[in-house]
């Protein structure tokens, strides 16, 4: 009887569990398993907020300890799993972004890419690495003698973090964008962003992302884009993507938008990151932020003031959008079909800016260097660069890659004819956009190259010896379409024209678009002496001509072996 109703109870257990209901696994299942299950928001502060207290840190690379209860709430946008983001973990709150430097491998694992964290910083130490934000813990680097932040170590973070739900706003879609120039480097950086329609410079085919042999001391390789002077894609030598061969079509590249002090430097996370471009992506405009606005564009003057107070090389945060009055137009560039060229607030040469190697109207190319005119009054969006050149002279400029908003003639303007220099160019900082086409080097390795003393010089006197050789200077291609009576003035000076006469060895080239001749010189250097002379040539019979060139070819022979200086070039 008791054996019976042993059996009946248990009989009556087993139905009862059949028939019980279980709960869903909740949102934070399997969540306790990482990090602290303690941490509370107790003094949750925003990431702008945190960047703004410890600006000094983070803009010297320094350090400063966090002493007090302070947590934010983040998404994580980036971390190892693609191993180009070597022991970091790119977290964001949608005010700004930073990295959490971790001594430890497969991040991934615990924090995948669109998971919501609560951090505790209290204890942890937050700086900069080339002003990118950064919180880690105290390190001492010997070879600096200098403190920085350094890596936690994997039991110092899982006692800082907590995975938590998804929170309301928080997102991992990255921001669509042609250019960076709309964003604020300080106030950016960090962001997940994605180039769209990029062309990577030097892809031909074969080149890949990051060759180990082509590895910096940091362990990376940094390539750059086509037209954008202060961004590149930042690779590491051991990512999964370092391997893959840069297309030669445009493509979109997804990554953190990371910086080192005024270069941007996107990181792919993954291979997906790198993507042919379709065509179909909608770049986001309201995430940029501009200097100034095409309706309310900021001065000359005022441009030159915020470029005096960057540090050499230095650039604006942001695309700054500029009117003026163009005061010069130095050159066009064939190769990107662009024009440098300066402006002023009045039109004179006094307190102008350089606006080097810029586009057309909303970015379309120039076809010559008679596009634009001196006096057409102009709105220009780029980035504002403090330029020093090679003799240490400061140089205010809007930086390659810029734009045109719009473009009007000034007083007097609508006339057929340039009232600016078809070509003048200096050759103070280099050889700028001439190239050197050695005919026949000999033994040599080079003829023509830029002297540190501010011209173009060529000789082929080397090994104490005369050596016969053959080399052009050849400039961009020009304009001459509307050009009248067209001349070119060059200064130069030349020196050891021992035997024969100087035009043996010096001449002038022109190109009229098929076939190059030889021009006459007129009021050539005595060929005996280091005086700098302006020499003449007319270049009348090329009016009317549109892809015109000059070059200046320089002959030896065994016997007479000449050093010839040229300084400015200039075509009116």
């Amino acid at each position: 009887m008791k054996t019976r109703n042993i059996f009946l109870l248990a009989l009556s257990a087993i139905f009862a569990a059949a028939c019980h209901t279980w709960d869903e696994p909740s949102a934070e299942a399997g969540m306790e398993s990482y990090g602290n299950q303690y941490i509370q928001e107790t003094n949750v502060v925003t990431i702008d907020a945190l960047k703004t207290q410890y600006k000094n840190a983070i803009n010297n690379d320094g350090l400063e300890k966090i002493s007090k209860p302070t947590q934010i709430k983040v998404i994580v946008t980036g971390n190892d799993e693609g191993s180009n983001l070597y022991k970091q973990l790119y977290v964001t709150d949608g005010t700004g972004s930073l990295y959490m430097s971790i001594d430890k491998s497969g991040i991934f694992s615990e924090a995948a890419v669109g998971q919501c964290m609560l951090i505790e910083l209290e204890g942890l130490y937050i700086g900069g690495y080339g002003k990118q934000p950064e919180i880690g813990t105290f390190y001492h680097n010997d070879k600096k003698n200098k403190d920085q932040v350094g890596r936690m170590s994997r039991y110092t973070w899982q006692e800082h973090f907590k995975l938590i739900s998804p929170v309301e706003g928080l997102s991992t879609k990255p921001v669509m964008l042609s250019t960076l120039q709309g964003l604020n480097i300080e106030k950016d950086c960090g962001k997940l962003v994605t180039l769209v329609g990029v062309k990577m410079e030097g892809a031909d085919g074969k080149i890949t992302f990051a060759p180990s042999n082509e590895a910096d001391a940091g362990g990376g390789v940094s390539r750059k884009i086509e037209g954008m002077s202060n961004v590149v894609v930042r690779s590491s030598t051991y990512a999964k993507h370092a391997a893959m061969i840069m297309p030669t079509e445009k493509i979109n590249v997804t990554g953190i938008a990371s910086r080192y002090n005024s270069t941007w430097q996107i990181m792919p996370r993954t291979v997906d990151d790198i993507t042919l471009t379709t065509g179909n992506e909608e770049v986001d405009p309201s995430e940029e932020q501009t200097i100034g606005t095409k309706d309310e564009p900021i001065t000359v003057a005022k441009a030159i003031e915020l470029i005096n107070s960057y540090e050499d090389g230095g650039t604006s945060p942001s695309a700054a959008i500029v009117k003026g009055k163009i005061s010069k137009i130095d050159s066009y560039n064939s190769n990107y079909k662009s024009i440098t060229y300066y402006i002023s607030d009045d039109g004179s040469t006094n307190n102008q800016i350089q606006v080097y190697s810029g586009k057309g109207l909303n970015g379309a190319d120039f076809a010559a260097q008679s596009d634009l005119k001196v006096g057409q009054v102009v709105i220009v969006k780029g980035t504002l660069k403090k330029y020093v050149n090679k003799a240490g002279a400061v140089i205010p400029e809007i930086d390659q890659s810029s734009e045109l908003l719009s473009i009007e003639d000034g007083a007097g303007g609508g006339s057929d004819t340039p009232s600016g220099d078809v070509l003048n160019v200096s050759f103070a900082d280099g050889q700028g956009d001439f190239t050197i086409d050695d005919k026949d080097l000999g033994g040599l390795t080079f003829v023509w190259k830029a002297d540190t003393k501010g011209y173009m010089k060529a000789s082929a006197y080397a090994n104490n010896a005369n050596n016969p050789a053959e080399s052009w200077l050849v400039s961009p291609a020009f304009s001459l379409k509307n050009a009248t009576a067209p001349v070119m003035t060059f200064n130069n000076a030349c020196n050891y024209v021992k035997e024969g006469t100087i035009t043996d060895h010096v001449k002038v080239m022109v190109f009229d678009g098929a076939n190059w001749a030889e021009a006459t010189i007129a009021s050539l250097p005595d060929g005996a002496s280091w005086t700098f002379v302006d020499s003449t040539v007319d270049l009348k019979t090329y009016a009317g001509k549109e892809n015109v060139k000059i070059a200046f070819k320089y002959v030896s022979t065994s016997a007479v072996a000449p050093t010839w200086e040229i300084k400015t070039v200039i075509i009116k």
